[in-house]
C-alpha cells in the first residue's frame, strides 16, 4: 500500500488538496464575514484603485489584500467570493508546505506536514465560533 502511494504522492497530493479545498469552502459558506472581513472589504469597496489604496493605508494590514480584493469585488461580493482569496491562499500555502518539507526533511515529514497544514485552520474554525457564543 505505501508503495502505491509513494508511487503516486503527486495525485494523492492533488486529491488532499481538493478535499481540504472542499472543507475550507465547507466552512467558509456557512458563517456571516467577521469583522475584520466586514473592514476589509469596506476598504476595498471603493470606486477606483487609486481610492482603494489611499483607504487601505488607514487599515494595520498591508495593502494587498485590500487591493486583491477590489478586483475580486468585479466578479461578486458574496460572502464566498469575498473569502475566495484567502481559501485559495490557504490551499497554496498547503502545497508549498509539502514542497518545501519535502526537499527540507524528506517525504515522510513532509506528509505529515501537509496533512496537519492541510486541516489545521479547518478544524479550528468550530474552537473559535465556539468561544464567540
Amino acid at each position: 500500500m505505501s508503495d502505491h502511494i509513494e508511487a503516486n504522492s503527486t495525485l494523492w497530493v492533488c486529491v488532499l488538496l481538493l478535499a481540504g479545498f472542499g472543507v475550507r469552502v465547507w466552512r467558509a459558506g456557512g458563517t456571516f464575514l467577521n469583522p475584520d472581513e466586514a473592514f476589509h472589504f469596506l476598504l476595498a469597496n471603493q470606486t477606483s484603485w487609486r481610492l482603494a489604496y489611499r483607504a487601505s493605508l488607514t487599515a494595520t494590514h498591508p495593502p494587498l489584500l485590500i487591493l486583491l480584493l477590489h478586483a475580486v469585488r468585479s466578479v461578486g461580493t458574496s460572502e464566498m467570493v469575498l473569502r475566495m482569496p484567502s481559501i485559495l491562499a490557504g490551499v497554496a500555502f498547503c502545497w508549498l508546505i509539502y514542497k518545501w518539507a519535502s526537499l527540507v526533511f524528506g517525504r515522510s515529514v513532509a506528509w505529515i506536514a501537509f496533512i496537519l497544514a492541510l486541516f489545521l485552520s479547518v478544524s479550528t474554525i468550530p474552537a473559535c465560533l465556539a468561544g464567540l457564543t
